[in-house]
């Protein structure tokens, strides 16, 4: 994101999404997000290794081209995790720290038997990273103490997706 375009830059901050001090998420503060630099790489074996993907969701919300706003969508998603790993122990979720943003997706957090589980904003932390935070998180979340993980990406385009991934237990870490 440091090495985005001006005028991208002052589309973000026309937005009212760019934070303008520490951002944070699920306050209701909604202090937006700061732009920052990220990578994130997974690597792919075809032997048996400390972590098992169960599967992804994947929906469309096309009533905005920058952010979803559909709670059925994100309920679909939120259940299709569910029946993919019941009872998780840690959720990334998108947490933009953007007041909406974070409303919406709140609300679906607290509203079914997932809000038991932890809940961890990371993207205040490491800024945004345009299309590298879902990654950046979920291998940061790979080195938690969590043995059921889901993470879930909100984002341009009204896309929802989200993973879920369970730590093989018979494996070594």
């Amino acid at each position: 994101d440091a090495s985005l375009q001006p005028f991208v830059q002052a589309g973000f901050a026309r937005l009212g999404v760019l934070a303008a001090g520490a951002p944070t998420a699920f306050t209701g503060a909604g202090t937006g997000f700061a732009p920052a630099e990220g990578a994130g790489f997974f690597r792919l074996a075809t032997t048996p290794g400390p972590w098992r993907l169960l599967g992804g969701i994947r929906l469309g919300d096309a009533c905005h081209p920058t952010r979803c706003a559909d709670p059925a969508a994100l309920r679909r998603c939120l259940d299709g995790l569910w029946e993919l790993l019941p009872e998780p122990d840690l959720i990334i979720p998108h947490a933009t720290g953007t007041r909406v943003g974070d409303a919406y997706e709140w609300e679906g957090l607290q509203a079914g038997p997932w809000r038991a589980a932890h809940l961890a904003p990371l993207k205040p932390l490491i800024g945004h990273c345009l299309g590298a935070s879902g990654a950046v998180e979920l291998a940061a979340a790979l080195e938690s103490s969590s043995r059921r993980i889901w993470k879930i990406s909100l984002g341009f385009g009204g896309h929802i997706a989200g993973v879920a991934v369970e730590r093989n237990d018979s494996m070594q870490i």
